[in-house]
């Protein structure tokens, strides 16, 4: 009791003890969490607990409590015991790093959630300051604990679904920007899905360039030259490019989505999990907070969460329950030295 009393500056502690009592707390490297003194101050007094620390989730461009991975990220918040905040930078009228620190701290603020949504984070704030935690892949300067997106078992898995629905001239029509944005794991995945699989099933892939019908006219001709049965893609418009070309889906061609959403949800795809995302971004975050780890790390960890396969219309049904795995006999065919 004494030594709490020194350390929290109250009366009945002599002044010789209490300098005793710090220098001894000063070379164990002892700090006071206001936290924790918060929380026993309310143990002590018998009052119902209240939110002590806030959190903040700091998107680039607009927020909406619509946004699913803020969603997911602020039920697990409010289930922890924390109030996550959502802050727009484009709510800020480009107020400078400087500050939006200011903004932050004063709402007492510990903890921040960062969705970049760009390449670079426009901010560059005293990171020391908070708790940090970075959702996808952008943004990729900042030295966090990080909550990504598995885009490469993503899409390996839609590659699976296709060969047990039946389809084995798969290809993919890749947009560039989201394969950037994925940091190449789409088309890295493609790669490893073309390498287990036998040579006269590979299927080079089809760069998304330009639109309308140009972009048709070149779709179908590659379309054409591979025999496509099976299509892989991360665009809304592409069963409207499909019917003008004459393909009947799934009859033809069965396609499966990379990200189902509201605009494809009666698509099969892959479900993102996006609210699991800002769970667990939460769930990182929290755990920071509370052992005090603040700002930049040197060797960041990130945190994979898997999709799901939706089931949907624009593939048939699969006839068998089990997954048809890529490597089935790719073992087999590598040391015979046939896998090219």
């Amino acid at each position: 009791m004494t030594v709490s009393r020194a350390l929290r500056g109250q009366t009945g502690v002599g002044d010789e003890m209490r300098h005793r009592i710090e220098q001894a707390a000063a070379d164990l490297g002892y700090r006071r969490s206001p936290l924790v003194g918060a929380f026993l101050s309310q143990i002590r007094s018998r009052r119902t607990p209240a939110t002590t620390c806030n959190l903040a989730f700091v998107q680039v461009g607009p927020l909406s409590e619509s946004n699913p991975i803020f969603r997911g990220a602020h039920a697990r918040a409010l289930k922890l015991g924390y109030h996550l905040e959502g802050v727009s930078l484009e709510d800020l009228h480009g107020a400078k790093s400087p500050k939006v620190q200011e903004i932050l701290l004063n709402r007492g603020v510990h903890g921040l959630v960062l969705n970049p949504r760009a390449t670079t984070f426009p901010l560059a704030m005293e990171w020391s300051k908070f708790s940090l935690v970075v959702v996808g892949r952008f943004g990729m300067e900042l030295q966090a604990p990080r909550v990504s997106h598995a885009d490469f078992d993503n899409l390996i898995l839609c590659f699976e679904q296709l060969r047990s629905r039946g389809c084995r001239r798969i290809g993919i029509y890749l947009n560039p920007y989201v394969d950037e944005e994925t940091r190449r794991e789409f088309s890295g995945a493609w790669g490893a899905c073309q390498m287990a699989i036998v040579p006269r099933d590979r299927v080079s892939p089809i760069i998304r360039t330009g639109s309308g019908r140009e972009a048709a006219a070149v779709l179908g001709r590659w379309l054409e030259k591979h025999k496509i049965d099976g299509l892989i893609v991360h665009y809304v418009e592409m069963l409207s490019h499909l019917n003008r070309l004459g393909y009947k889906v799934p009859e033809q061609i069965q396609v499966a989505h990379l990200h189902i959403g509201e605009d494809v949800e009666d698509w099969s795809g892959i479900e993102p999990r996006y609210e699991e995302i800002g769970a667990c971004a939460i769930d990182i975050l929290a755990s920071a907070v509370e052992r005090n780890e603040r700002g930049l790390v040197e060797s960041p960890h990130e945190t994979l969460v898997f999709g799901r396969w939706h089931e949907g219309t624009t593939t048939k049904k699969c006839p068998s329950k089990e997954l048809h795995s890529i490597w089935e006999g790719f073992n087999e065919r590598l040391s015979r030295g046939s896998t090219s």
